[in-house]
């Protein structure tokens, strides 16, 4: 890691006014260069420089990115630390673009020197709450709330007791800081954001954001697949009020000629793509669904015999939490933290995906009663039913006892893995200029060439979804039985009938 100090422009230098309650020694601008993989040189102010020098911040070198893919990717070792300092890259090249866009107005491309700073501690400390496997814990499994949700989180990593919120504090200011820690509620949807604050949202965590450009390359390179697409989009990206408040929008309609920018488009729609190559081919491979299955399942025996306490997972990295699990108690979690240490999974007894369950005109947001009528069986509405195994992890617990005894396995040997049935679509939300009105990407279907092309990855996105059941590769005999069930068995076998 190279670090390299670099000539000092303070706030107080820079065009903009002087700010308000604002340490006007604060630095903007470089003070130390970091050389990373895929992104290249990020640069850092000396206050940034003391952030990623907390403890908290250094944890995330413990914590890799894709959790569990390493036992599919060998190279995918890169952590949440690698994430975070190259998302501040990538706001900052956001934010230039933004500045330099000449097809824009002055006020569409308007950045005050407070606001960038926003923007950059937002991107920087943005996955600063993250736990160990935390995705595969939180998003996947509901063991725990979204690391980006948790008001004790928040107050944790970046409250004013935090070692960061005791930097930025007197560094900001109170009322800066205050609109930081703002930003991070919004995040967590625990408020709504200041108006003019809301495009740094989009900027960093929203859609075709700093988050998801810094991410989709990252993990690519690091498991050696291609998804290359073009930055000429970032020429397009401005600030524009919608619905009173000020959101990054892509200028997708070239408006004096009364037609869409295809170039552009095209590149959205690649990333788009893009993301669900890394869905189908990373985030969703099987060995790394089972892995982090049995790592949660692991996790959750631990919390329920009270030998885990979950703040220590505040402290723990990836690997020193599955060691962790490995040396205690009880035994069933000490055995399938040795299993993944050892990588030694277990195998695929079932696959459902919506045909399979008989429920393809499931939505993917939830609604309904617990109950509909279903033929002559009445089993629970479909989307009801997915949506409680997936967020009840203590119910789902019990119906893997409960379905393992019925099919002749030792306690604790079925694992059910249920993934929300909304899966990584917000990329299709993010913000366009498109015919004179502002409107979310995936509404640009009036265009017969980019209906069909965003229609189709939206469907292959909705389709990568499935519950599935794992055992140990002993007791294989279980995929013969479950094979036999009907879609509607599958729904009583899945909502606890």
């Amino acid at each position: 890691m190279g670090l390299m100090p670099k000539p000092r422009r303070t706030l107080a230098a820079h065009s903009q006014p002087s700010l308000p309650g604002l340490n006007t020694g604060l630095d903007l601008t470089t003070y130390k260069t970091i050389r990373l993989a895929v992104s290249g040189d990020v640069e850092l102010t000396r206050l940034e420089t003391r952030l990623i020098d907390t403890p908290a911040f250094q944890r995330l070198r413990f914590i890799r990115q894709l959790g569990a893919a390493y036992l599919v990717y060998p190279t995918a070792l890169h952590t949440r630390f690698d994430h975070s300092l190259g998302t501040l890259g990538a706001a900052r090249r956001m934010i230039e673009a933004i500045r330099g866009n000449a097809r824009a107005h002055s006020e569409e491309r308007d950045i005050p020197p407070e606001e960038e700073l926003l923007a950059r501690l937002f991107a920087l400390l943005h996955d600063i709450g993250h736990i160990p496997f935390g995705h595969t814990l939180e998003d996947e499994l509901g063991l725990f709330a979204r690391h980006d949700a948790s008001r004790e989180r928040i107050e944790r990593f970046v409250g004013p007791e935090s070692a960061a919120g005791r930097l930025l504090r007197p560094a900001l200011g109170g009322e800066l800081y205050q609109r930081l820690l703002r930003l991070f509620e919004a995040a967590a949807g625990q408020c709504e954001p200041a108006a003019d604050d809301v495009y740094i949202l989009d900027l960093v965590t929203n859609t075709i954001c700093a988050d998801l450009l810094d991410y989709l390359a990252r993990d690519a390179f690091f498991c050696n697949l291609s998804v290359e697409a073009g930055d000429r989009f970032y020429r397009y990206l401005a600030l524009r009020r919608h619905g009173g408040r000020r959101r990054l929008v892509v200028q997708l309609w070239k408006e004096n000629k009364d037609a869409p920018r295809r170039d552009v488009l095209g590149e959205l729609i690649r990333l788009l793509d893009n993301r669900y190559v890394l869905s189908e081919r990373v985030y969703f491979h099987h060995a790394k669904l089972v892995a982090g299955t049995m790592v949660g399942a692991a996790v959750a025996r631990a919390l329920a015999a009270g030998t885990l306490d979950p703040a220590e997972l505040f402290d723990l990295g990836d690997d020193t939490l599955l060691w962790r699990l490995a040396r205690g108690e009880p035994p069933q979690a000490a055995g399938l933290a040795r299993a993944v240490l050892e990588r030694r999974l277990w195998k695929l007894a079932a696959r459902w995906d919506r045909e399979a369950l008989g429920a393809e005109g499931v939505a993917g947001a939830v609604a309904g009663p617990p109950h509909a009528a279903d033929g002559e069986d009445r089993a629970p509405a479909v989307e009801h039913l997915l949506a409680r195994l997936h967020a009840d992890a203590a119910g789902r617990r019990r119906l893997e006892e409960r379905r393992a005894a019925e099919l002749g396995l030792d306690p604790g040997a079925l694992l059910i893995h249920c993934p929300p049935l909304k899966m990584a679509m917000k990329l299709a939300d993010t913000m366009v200029l498109w015919r004179g009105t502002i409107r979310p990407l995936r509404d640009c279907r009036d265009d017969a060439l980019t209906g069909v092309k965003l229609q189709a990855i939206l469907d292959s996105h909705r389709n990568l979804w499935a519950t599935r059941v794992f055992v140990p590769p002993e007791r294989l005999a279980a995929r013969e039985a479950l094979a036999r069930l009907t879609p509607p068995e599958r729904r009583r076998w899945l909502g606890g009938e």
